[in-house]
């Protein structure tokens, strides 16, 4: 059974998270939504998978000074 849940979370681990285009443009602080920037915020701030996918964006842009 864990093998199969195990399989299941790598297959859905982001099924609740906000799309990665709408990460990338909170990452960014180019979000224009301020709703949807209030909502991925305090998702964000629960969520380890999309802290991690903010941290990746936050470096990709210290990589390439965007």
């Amino acid at each position: 059974m864990e093998n199969s849940d195990s399989f299941l979370n790598t297959l859905f681990y982001r099924m609740n998270c906000p799309s990665v285009d709408d990460l990338g443009e909170y990452a960014a602080g180019i979000m224009t939504d301020k709703t949807l920037y209030i909502y991925i915020h305090s998702h964000v701030r629960k969520c380890t998978d999309c802290q991690a996918e903010v941290a990746s964006w936050d470096a990709f842009d210290a990589a390439t000074g965007w």
